[in-house]
Parts: C-alpha cells; structure tokens; sequence
C-alpha cells in the first residue's frame, strides 16, 4: 500500500467581487430528482472553488453547463445546492472530515442538476492558500465504480432505518468500513488510493484512444499518493 496522500496547497482565485460572508439564499421550492443522467464528455473536467463553510467563490464552464445553473447564480451559494439525495450523509461527513483536517479528499459523488437529473462524478478537493478549498470533477470509468451506486443504496437505507440522523450516519460508517474491509481496503485511505489509480488510469487509457489525453503519465507504482497533489495542479492549470 502506499503511504498517506500529502495535502495539496495551491495558488487562490480572486474572489474579491464576491461577498461570501452573506448568508445563502434558501430555495423556494425543492427539486424533485428525476431518475435520468446528464450527460457530459468524459474530457471534460469540472472546476470550482468554495470558502471554508462551503460556499461557492468560482465554477467554470463545465460546471455551469452540466449543473444547470448560471454561474452567476452559483456564486455566493452553498456547494450543497446540487447534492442528491442518494448520496449517503455519512459520505459527505467523511468527505468533509478530511478537508477540516486539512487533508486532500477523493469520492464518487451523485450530483443533481437544476433540472432534477443525476450526474455522477469522481470529485477530488483540497485546501487552498486562502483557506478555502478547491474541488475538480470528472467523468468516472473504472470497474470500481460499479459497486459504487449499490453501495450508496445500502448505506442510505441503513441510515434512513435510523430515526436519530447522527446514529444514522453512525450506523452507515460502519457499514461502510464492514464494506472496505469485505473489498480488500483496511481503510477508506486504501480505496482512494484504488480510486484514484484506477479512475485516472481508465481516463487516460480512454482519452488516448481520441488522441485527448490532458494528464501526463501516471506515476509509478508505489507513489500513487502522489496522484492527487499532481492532478489538482494540473486541472487548477487548465481550468482557469
């Protein structure tokens, strides 16, 4: 296994026409999901950045296009303005216990468009100088993630059975470390060195294929902790 993914610290945005201290705007009505994909290329890289509570500082194109919203409507919200329901809470709290301890965080993540639609993502983030975070997004085409929506299925249900949300989410922790061990994985640190492998390497391998390849080679076995710090730089690069 290879060793512990060293955090990422990159160069901030200028977000200085944005006010992110005023609270978010709340909907006025929820939106249904609908069980139909959105789709987008799998060349295309997500880009966005958030203050430390979450709220949306920058998105680019893709992103907009994607999600359905503006990007000037995006701005000033919470990051949590497309978050599906069938994603489980207890994926969130893990994703974001990693960022609050200032660590580099990878997941497959279920999204919901404005229009109620799914897209799924494997979503990397990280800290960023201003103390904010930066979060990349692109298409997932690995075997691993197969066994992702069933998963996420099971793990909702386990917290729905759960009147008390936080043992709900307890109860889905376990399950999901029961699941990591049953895989393979002593630990969700071990799959995301996994995910990021596989993801990256069947990216790479499929972009090749249309001559559209962005990443540079992939590192060498036993340096893939290596792997995030060097894909934020690269798409924070491009994104822009």
């Amino acid at each position: 296994r290879a060793g512990p993914i060293e955090p990422a610290v990159v160069s901030s945005v200028d977000r200085s026409s944005f006010n992110l201290e005023t609270p978010p705007m709340r909907r006025q009505s929820p939106i249904a999901p609908i069980d139909s994909p959105r789709d987008f290329g799998i060349h295309e890289v997500f880009f966005s950045t958030t203050n430390r509570k979450g709220i949306i500082a920058y998105g680019n194109r893709v992103f907009a296009r994607v999600s359905g919203y503006p990007i000037e409507e995006m701005m000033g919200q919470p990051h949590n303005m497309i978050r599906h329901p069938d994603v489980p809470r207890a994926v969130f709290k893990l994703f974001w216990d990693y960022l609050l301890a200032g660590k580099p965080v990878a997941a497959y993540v279920k999204n919901m468009a404005a229009d109620g639609r799914y897209y799924w993502v494997v979503a990397l983030a990280a800290p960023i100088a201003d103390g904010g975070f930066l979060s990349v997004r692109f298409k997932p085409s690995s075997r691993l993630f197969d066994s992702v929506p069933p998963l996420y299925a099971d793990l909702r249900a386990v917290e729905q059975a759960h009147g008390d949300r936080a043992a709900g989410m307890a109860a889905a922790a376990a399950r999901l470390e029961e699941w990591l061990k049953s895989q393979g994985f002593g630990d969700y640190e071990a799959f995301m060195h996994a995910l990021l492998h596989q993801e990256l390497t069947s990216r790479d391998r499929l972009l090749s294929q249309d001559k559209l390849s962005v990443f540079p080679p992939l590192p060498s076995s036993g340096s893939d902790e290596s792997a995030l710090g060097r894909v934020l730089g690269v798409l924070y690069g491009q994104s822009q």
